[in-house]
């Protein structure tokens, strides 16, 4: 949220239209930090694939 004051803040006249492109880079880099660390993780193939195999791998005893 400091990303965003200072946003606002460092314009002469604040107004919505300054206001939202600034909350919505703040959003995108808050999205970036949390997504950018899982998709450079090495085990991420290994991962999907053993996720896609159980998905379409053989029933277990217990499904109708």
């Amino acid at each position: 949220m400091a990303s965003v004051f200072c946003g606002v803040a460092s314009v002469d006249d604040p107004s919505v239209s300054i206001g939202l492109p600034s909350v919505v880079v703040t959003g995108l880099g808050m999205v970036g930090l949390f997504f950018i660390p899982a998709a450079s993780s090495r085990r991420l193939p290994d991962v999907i694939r053993r996720r896609a195999a159980n998905r379409t791998g053989p029933a277990g005893p217990g499904s109708v």
